[in-house]
This record gives C-alpha cells, sequence and structure tokens, in this order.
C-alpha cells in the first residue's frame, strides 16, 4: 500500500467519525488542503460507506457495526483459547467481545480486536499500545490486561478484565448517590489515573463510558477501562512509534483539553487527563458537561475547537442555576433539592473545577492526586488549594469546622461582658478570644508545614493575623522543608530573639543537628533546659524531638504529655522516632515494634505523605535488624521497605532522603546502589552523608572516589576529618597526611564535655596507622596533662589503648560504655571499632576484623555512620590493603 493510500484511507476513517455534514466538510477542507482529487476519492468512500448504512438499515439486519464486524469476527467464533460469546462495546479502533476462556483457567473476559477497516500500521501501533499500556498497570481502580495476541488473519487482540459496571455517571444517578458518595468515588478515579501517570500512560480520553461503576462486596468501586488512545510519556510502549498525526484528534470532543483540539503539535502531558477528569467531575455535580454536546453538534470542526481552546464554560453552579425545569430531576438524583445543590457546589468545588479546567495547563492542579486531595479537603471542611488564598478565608473554614468550641468561647465571652458591664472587661475578654483564635490558627500551620504540605498564605498576609515571631517560625519551618538550613536558622534566631520560648530553641537545635553540627547541637542542648520546664503544648513537642538523640526517655515523657493536650500526625511521627531512639539504646525489640506501629499508621492516615514515608521506611529498617537478630524471616518486611525506598530515593531534593534509601540498601548489602544514593545525598547536605558515601566506595573497592569524597567532607565536622585521617592511615593512601589530620585535631577541644562523648578519640588514627607505641604515649600524656578535664568515656578509652589488649581490659571498656547515662548502643559500636583498631595496630588481623564485624553490626544500628565506617573499615583490613 502506498503512502497515498494510507493518507487517503486515515481521512476516510476519522472523517465517518465526525458528526454532522458541516463539520465533515470543514475537516476535509483542511485536512486536502487543495488537493481536489484526494478529496474527490474520500468523499467517494463516503458516499459508498453510508450507502452501505443505509442497505443495513433498510434490510431489517443486524446494526451497522455488527454488520461490519461480521465481514471478519462474529460471535461463537473461537479466537485461540477464547470463544466469543456476544459484542459489548465499540470504539474508534476496537470491538469488544465477551469470552469464554476454557484453559488454563475457566472465566469470561472481555476480548477487544481491531475493527475491520482500521488495520493501517498507525493504527495497529495505537492498539498495540493500548496492550503494553495496561500491561505496566497493577492498580485495584484500573481494568487489568490478562492476555494478548493475534487472530488467524494477524490481526491483534487482547483479553482483559470483564468488568460488568455501568458508566459512573449513570450508577450515580441510577442510585441517587449524595454530592458526598460521587466525591468519594471521583478520589478513587483520581487514584487510579494517578497510577497510570506514574507508569508513564496518559489516558487522552477519560469520560463515563470509559469509568465504569461494579460492586464488590456490595460496595461500588470504579474501574477506569480502554487506554485505546493512550500515549507514551517518556518512553516508547512498542517498537512501532506512534505519532498523533497533523490535524488528527485524539480523544471525546465533550471532555477533550484545549491543547487536544489546538492541533498544533504541542506536546500533550498529564495535565490533560486533569481537564478530563475535571469535566468528569463538572457533570458528576451538575449532570451536564461543561460544553453541551448540541451545542458543539451544530458548530462546525474549527468553531469545535474554537470552543473547547478559547471559551471559557460556565461555573458548575451557574450551570445549575440555568438548568430550568431539569433542575429538580438532577437535584433529586443527588439526593437533596435545587438550592442546597446550588449551595453545595457554588465556592470551594467550583474553585476545584475551575483549576481542573484551566485553559493554561500550567495552572491547572500538577498531578491527579493533588486533585484528590483537594477534594479530600472538601470533604473533610478544610480550605481547598484551589481558592485563592485569604487569612478571612481560611480562618473561616476553620470556624466552621469547630462550630460547638468556637460558639463556646463566644458564649462564654459575651456572658463575661453581660456579667461586668464594662468596657475594661469587654476589652480583656475580647483580646483573649482573639489570642485563641490566633494561637489555634498558628497551631494549624504549623502543624501543616511540618506535615510536608506548603505553606498558603504570603508573609505580608501572615503578619495581618500572627505575631513576627510566629511568622518567623512559620518561615523557619519552610526554610527547612527545603533543605535550606542557614535560612532556617535565621528565622529561628530572629524568632527567638523576639521570643525565648522552649519550642523555638528545640526547633533551632534540631536543625542544628540535621545540618551536621554536631558541636552546635551538643552546646546547646547542654544548656537547654537549665531551670527550664517544658509546660505548653509545642514546648514539649518541640524540645521532645530535640532530645530524641540525646535523651530519648527525657523525649519520650516530654512529646506523650504534648499528645496528650493535642494529638496530631506530625506528634505521632515524633513519638515513633523516639521509641526508635530507645530501642537503638537498649536494644529492646518492643520499642522498635512501637515505632513501626506509629509510623504504619501515620502513613495509613496520610499515605501520600513523603516525609511520613521516610519514617516508615527507618521504623522497617530497625524492625528488619532486630528480627534478624532473632532468625525472624523478614522477607515480607524487606520487601515492603524495598517499595518505600524507591519512593523515597525519588525526592533528589533532600539529602535525608537520599540517606535513607542507601541505607536499606547497605542493609541489604547491596553496596553499590548504596553508593549512589549517598553519593546524591552529598549534594544536597554535608555532615554524615560524606562519610556513607566514602564508606560505600571503600567497600566496592573503589578507593581514589572514597578519599576524594571523604576530603571533601572533611570541613564540615571533627569526626568527619578523624575519618580522613583513619582512611588515609588504613589504606595506606598517605599515612604522612593522617598523622597531620591527627596532630591538628588531637589539640583542639571541644565546646563542651558532652560533645566529647560523641566520637572516637582521636588516638584512633594512630592506631590505624599500625603506631601502637606512639599511641601509648601520647595517651599517656593527655591523661596527665588534661586530668579534670576529659570525660569518663575519654578516659576510659585511653587507659585502653596504654593497657595490655587482653580480655580483662576490653571487659573494663565496656563496662564504662553500659554505665554511660545515655546512648549506650552507639558507645558500645565506637568501644568495638576502637578495639578493632588496636588489635590492628598489634598486627593482630583475625581479632581485628573480628571487633569491626560487631561495631558494624552495630546490633541494631548497622545503618548508623559509626556502623558504615566500621564496615568500610572492616572491608579494607579483609581485603589485606595494609
Amino acid at each position: 500500500m502506498t503512502s497515498q493510500q494510507l493518507d487517503e484511507e486515515r481521512i476516510f476513517h476519522l472523517a465517518r467519525e465526525i458528526p454532522g455534514q458541516s463539520a465533515r466538510s470543514e475537516y476535509l477542507n483542511q485536512v486536502c488542503a487543495g488537493d481536489q482529487a484526494l478529496r474527490e476519492r474520500v468523499e467517494e468512500l463516503l458516499r459508498i460507506h453510508e450507502q452501505e448504512q443505509s442497505f443495513l438499515k433498510s434490510s431489517g439486519g443486524p446494526p451497522p457495526t455488527e454488520a461490519m464486524s461480521a465481514l471478519n469476527i462474529t460471535s461463537g467464533q473461537q479466537i485461540g483459547r477464547y470463544k466469543l460469546m456476544e459484542q459489548i462495546g465499540e470504539g474508534g479502533m476496537g470491538t469488544v467481545f465477551v469470552a469464554q476462556q476454557d484453559r488454563p483457567i475457566r472465566r469470561k473476559v472481555a476480548l477487544k480486536v481491531i475493527k475491520p477497516g482500521m488495520d493501517t500500521k498507525a493504527v495497529i501501533a495505537r492498539f498495540e499500545a493500548e496492550r503494553q499500556a495496561l500491561a505496566l498497570m497493577d492498580h485495584p481502580n484500573i481494568a487489568k490486561v490478562l492476555d494478548a495476541g493475534t487472530t488467524e488473519s494477524g490481526r491483534p487482540f487482547f483479553a482483559m478484565e470483564l468488568v460488568k459496571g455501568v458508566p459512573i455517571t449513570e450508577y450515580c444517578d441510577r442510585n441517587r448517590l449524595s454530592i458526598k458518595e460521587r466525591l468519594e468515588l471521583f478520589i478513587q478515579v483520581c487514584h487510579a489515573i494517578q497510577h497510570a501517570h506514574q507508569k508513564g500512560i496518559i489516558h487522552r480520553d477519560i469520560k463515563p463510558s470509559n469509568v465504569l461503576v461494579t460492586l464488590h462486596d456490595g460496595k461500588p468501586v470504579p474501574k477506569v477501562i480502554d487506554f485505546g488512545v493512550a500515549k507514551a510519556i517518556s518512553a516508547r510502549l512498542t517498537d512501532k512509534t506512534i505519532y498523533t498525526e497533523h490535524l488528527q484528534i485524539v480523544g471525546t470532543l465533550l471532555y477533550m483539553s484545549p491543547e487536544q483540539a489546538e492541533l498544533s503539535g504541542l506536546d500533550i502531558d498529564t495535565r490533560s487527563d486533569i481537564y478530563s477528569l475535571g469535566v468528569l467531575l463538572y457533570e458528576l455535580l451538575t449532570g451536564t458537561t461543561p460544553f453541551q454536546k448540541d451545542d458543539l453538534d451544530k458548530a462546525g470542526f474549527d468553531e469545535q475547537r474554537r470552543i473547547i481552546r478559547d471559551q471559557e464554560p460556565p461555573r458548575a453552579s451557574v450551570r445549575i442555576s440555568s438548568l430550568g425545569a431539569t433542575v429538580a430531576t438532577v437535584a433529586e438524583q443527588r439526593q437533596t433539592d435545587p438550592n442546597r445543590l446550588h449551595d453545595w457546589v457554588a465556592g470551594d468545588l467550583d474553585w476545584v473545577i475551575h483549576q481542573t479546567l484551566e485553559k493554561d495547563r500550567t495552572r491547572r492542579y500538577d498531578s491527579a492526586t493533588s486533585l484528590a486531595k483537594d477534594v479530600g479537603r472538601f470533604l473533610e471542611g478544610k480550605p481547598v488549594e484551589a481558592h485563592p488564598p485569604s487569612i478571612h478565608y481560611r480562618c473561616l473554614k476553620y470556624v466552621r469546622r469547630n462550630k460547638l468550641g468556637i460558639a463556646t468561647a463566644i458564649a462564654i465571652t459575651f456572658s463575661l461582658i453581660i456579667g461586668t458591664g464594662t468596657a475594661t472587661w469587654q476589652a480583656v475578654v475580647a483580646n483573649q478570644a482573639l489570642q485563641k483564635v490566633q494561637d489555634e490558627f498558628f497551631f494549624r500551620q504549623v502543624e501543616t508545614l511540618l506535615s510536608g504540605m506548603e505553606m498558603q498564605e504570603s508573609t505580608t498576609e501572615l503578619k495581618e493575623i500572627l505575631e513576627e515571631w510566629q511568622v518567623e517560625v512559620l518561615l523557619g519551618i519552610e526554610a527547612h522543608n527545603h533543605v535550606n538550613w542557614n535560612q532556617a536558622l535565621l528565622h529561628f534566631e530572629k524568632a527567638e530573639s523576639l521570643n525565648d520560648s522552649l519550642a523555638i530553641q528545640g526547633l533551632k537545635l534540631h536543625v542544628l543537628l540535621l545540618a551536621g553540627e554536631s558541636d552546635r547541637y551538643e552546646q546547646g542542648i547542654s544548656s537547654l533546659l537549665e531551670g527550664r520546664d517544658p509546660q505548653e503544648y509545642l514546648d514539649r513537642l518541640f524540645v521532645g524531638n530535640a532530645l530524641a538523640f540525646r535523651d530519648a526517655p527525657k523525649a519520650l515523657e516530654l512529646v506523650e504529655t504534648a499528645i496528650e493536650m493535642r494529638n496530631s500526625l506530625y506528634a505521632q511521627k515524633v513519638l515513633a522516632e523516639i521509641h526508635q531512639a530507645i530501642a537503638y539504646d537498649t536494644n529492646d525489640i518492643e520499642h522498635a515494634e512501637k515505632c513501626l506501629a506509629l509510623a504504619d499508621a501515620v502513613c495509613t492516615l496520610a499515605p501520600d505523605n513523603e516525609n511520613f514515608v521516610g519514617m516508615l521506611l527507618t521504623a522497617q529498617l530497625t524492625s528488619m535488624q532486630f528480627r534478624q537478630l532473632l532468625d525472624e524471616d523478614t522477607t515480607e518486611l524487606s520487601k515492603q521497605a524495598r517499595v518505600n525506598a524507591l519512593r523515597v530515593g525519588r525526592q533528589t531534593e533532600f539529602a535525608m532522603a537520599q540517606y535513607l534509601a542507601g541505607s536499606f540498601h547497605t542493609l541489604m548489602g547491596e553496596h553499590d546502589r548504596a553508593a549512589d544514593y549517598y553519593d546524591e545525598a552529598i549534594n544536597k547536605g554535608k555532615g554524615f552523608h560524606f562519610v556513607a558515601a566514602g564508606a560505600s566506595h571503600l567497600r566496592l573497592g573503589e578507593i581514589e572516589p572514597a578519599i576524594k569524597l571523604l576530603r571533601n567532607g572533611s570541613e564540615h565536622s571533627p569526626y568527619n576529618r578523624i575519618t580522613l585521617a583513619e582512611a588515609l592511615a588504613v589504606t595506606r593512601v598517605n599515612v604522612d597526611e593522617a598523622i597531620d589530620i591527627y596532630q591538628r585535631e588531637k589539640h583542639k577541644r571541644p565546646p563542651s564535655k558532652s560533645a566529647r562523648t560523641i566520637w572516637t578519640i582521636p588516638e584512633s588514627v594512630l592506631l590505624a596507622a599500625r603506631d601502637l607505641p606512639r599511641a601509648q604515649t601520647d595517651a599517656t600524656q593527655r591523661l596527665r596533662e588534661q586530668e579534670g578535664q576529659l570525660s569518663n568515656w575519654e578516659i576510659a578509652q585511653l587507659n585502653f589503648i596504654i593497657e595490655d589488649t587482653s580480655e580483662s581490659s576490653i571487659a573494663k571498656l565496656i563496662t564504662s560504655v553500659d554505665s554511660t547515662e545515655r546512648r549506650s548502643t552507639p558507645q558500645r559500636m565506637r568501644a568495638y571499632k576502637l578495639i578493632g583498631l588496636k588489635y590492628l595496630a598489634d598486627k593482630k588481623i583475625d581479632k581485628a576484623t573480628q571487633y569491626l564485624t560487631l561495631a558494624e553490626r552495630g546490633t541494631v544500628c548497622s545503618t548508623w555512620p559509626t556502623a558504615l565506617w566500621s564496615g568500610a573499615l572492616n572491608s579494607i583490613v579483609r581485603q589485606g590493603t595494609r
């Protein structure tokens, strides 16, 4: 078949689908572009087609589509292992049959076969794309693909789940579903479309007939079907690349996005489906589409496209008001009356629909999940993101959600005013009521930001209702969410200058810890609670959060009492992290399981919150380590953790997210994957990320890249510099440089005694360099010169270096670790590492690897920086790089 014949056939098949002679004529004017001979051939084909249709109708035979199908495929025919039973549908490309499958299992399926006359290469490629698109997806609200093949004549087909349902609009009307029930179904549809988008598939033809509702255990379940015009977002679906040809419209006009109607070559992306979802939502609420079918049918082809591209449809509430006599039926189908129906839709739902139907796709929702969340906010009585942000609007929504509490406050206020009868008391009570509303608004804003959501108000708007220190706190949390530690610290320090509250200090210290500023963190945490006892909700929550690393039992007490005052998902997340810290400290699996249960519950309530998913991943890693120690099967838990690690790893803008993903692969022994994530982490953060990245590269035998990473990170903390020196010494890359680093670091004094308890003493570098005599000499000198200045932990380590390496001296060191008041497990890891390095310096390699292995396992801390580094040192020693 020639190229000209292909074009002619394609034009014919498209033209015959255009309703109305006028619109069809205008289409031919456009596509034939002055080629009169081509137009005459197409018109002749159209005349023959119409004569066949007329003949079939007058002969009393079956409907035209069935008659055409009968030319090739009929009910009762066997296609592979499927026996066709009855035709149930027909689209632009394929005919759908109910078919009986006999092997390997007996079941009924929906079998879609390409239509006669539609077997051009372009159509077959698009049909095969539908097969591939469905095969990629696995979602309860998307019809599953079961099989695919070709007929004896080479015509493609695929078998899919037989959905015994009706179009979603028909189901809702027939069963008189309320607005709330319709929105709940719509949210499920959004999640299905989001799943397709995540698999790289755009549906491009979302409409009621492609969203069927079926019953599962008596509950309605929407199923999205017919990805026949699906388009790959980021990859070819088949070897036959699909192009949307010039002047070829794909989709259904009533539900088509402006860019689909443009025919300009503008790339279609997921936001086109967002528009179609908006049309579907409009119809579910009003009973009509934004542009009515009759009006479009009367318009010519170009006018139809112009309307979709340029004309603004009436708001949904306005359309309801203009329905006339039919509004009573529409309202009754939604279990309400016309006035209540208008009130339901006017306002927030109008704004939601308006954002989905924006002509400029950059102003639509960025994902189907965002749309679903906004609909969910409406159902919960919360402010919707689509509404133009204003303090008045958000306060109004808060009042509506808390009518009883606000009414009580107002009643008390007025009773006090009436009882006192004085202007002074009126002012006092009014100010108290205003302060209560202001504080509540501030709490809500804090919880919104801490849950990973964006702040909607501008700084100017916030300053209209909040105090300056409150605004600075919100801006600091927002900067924290964007991993801008310096900016966050500036805001928290300014807030602290205006209000010396424990909550602000706790926030600041937490940021210092995340930023790798361990010295400043330790200095601040030591003086945080001197003479002060947290009483307020935010004080208890944020001080507890900051103390989780330092004093987990105290942190647990504070956060539990904070939750009694005011529960929130973020507070539950903090509580989970504290249970994890206690599990690390005490090796108590009960706390690890509490952490996992809390994290799982939080993610169940907020499944799309990436911050909470990260917490769940850390909880799963901790539980996996405990269960492995008990020889329990962790297969299922590791599968769940792998899914979460993949999801967390996509958050490339967050250093901690990359570190968590790397931690999972470290635990699984996949050090090459771990190195990739740790490398990405150091692009966005600092501190221990360099140590983790360097450790993974050393384990892979990549010494030069590892040293380079460690050198780049050495400026960020004393621990990083000691780690670099140990690497230079153990690998023998540059022992002299390692000794130089040791010389500089051993004279630097940390800002507080507590800070000296964090990392192994600098003399570890001498042990890594195999210079035990000098290590013993320097340790003796330090004990003599710095008497009274050293912590008990430093003294214990120095004495261990000086003494002979015997079982008794090892036991003494471990005993000193177990007698410390905090974090005995991490301290023990550092003790094992020191013992291993001393055996290395004493040329006892087997003993060295034995204790470095203990440090690497870290009981249940094997993804901690110290454990990661001990594992790297162990790897080098085992390889014999001495």
